[in-house]
């Protein structure tokens, strides 16, 4: 999977931009506060498309916190409203598929991410994993590590799972 473009809509910082990505190598520089981290979050959303063919993996979507808010004066107040809909759409190569777009959203209305707009996308995945488990080849490792990671708990084991838990070949793409 590649991809050479990326633009966000009402992500965090971004209310509209759009990110060219070289690709074989993307340097993200800026002072703090510039959204070099949101960039990456968006990154991070575009792929959690790939996980989605993976059964039982958590992937990535757009957090309620994440959504752009915009001021709206209420009398002698400003209250911080939601600014719907929040967008990342992706641009690049899945597999052979040159040229494929997808987009992830939460819609005006809505509150969980949609991938009705990355059909296209989820099916060039989809082929890829089948592929792959036909020819027992191995998949491709994603990691994305926040700037959260310094200080949030990462190494708990997620309630539930036991040592009894029977492996299996998604389980990597856990947390």
């Amino acid at each position: 999977m590649r991809i050479d473009r990326l633009t966000v809509q009402n992500f965090k910082k971004f209310t509209d931009q759009t990110f060219a990505l070289h690709p074989h190598f993307t340097l993200l520089v800026g002072d703090n506060g510039a959204g070099k981290t949101s960039v990456l979050d968006a990154l991070a959303v575009a792929l959690g498309l790939w996980h989605k063919a993976a059964p039982g993996s958590n992937w990535r979507n757009i957090l309620p916190e994440e959504i752009r808010l915009d001021p709206v004066a209420a009398g002698d107040r400003v209250l911080f409203q939601p600014r719907l809909p929040s967008k990342i759409t992706a641009a690049g190569r899945i597999g052979q598929r040159e040229g494929l777009r997808w987009t992830r959203m939460v819609r005006d209305g809505g509150t969980r991410t949609t991938n009705a707009e990355a059909k296209d996308a989820e099916e060039a995945i989809a082929h890829l994993v089948r592929e792959a488990d036909l020819l027992h080849a191995p998949l491709p490792v994603l990691a994305y590590y926040g700037a959260g990671r310094a200080w949030l708990p990462t190494n708990k084991r997620p309630p539930g799972r036991t040592s009894q838990h029977k492996p299996q070949r998604f389980d990597a793409y856990r947390n």
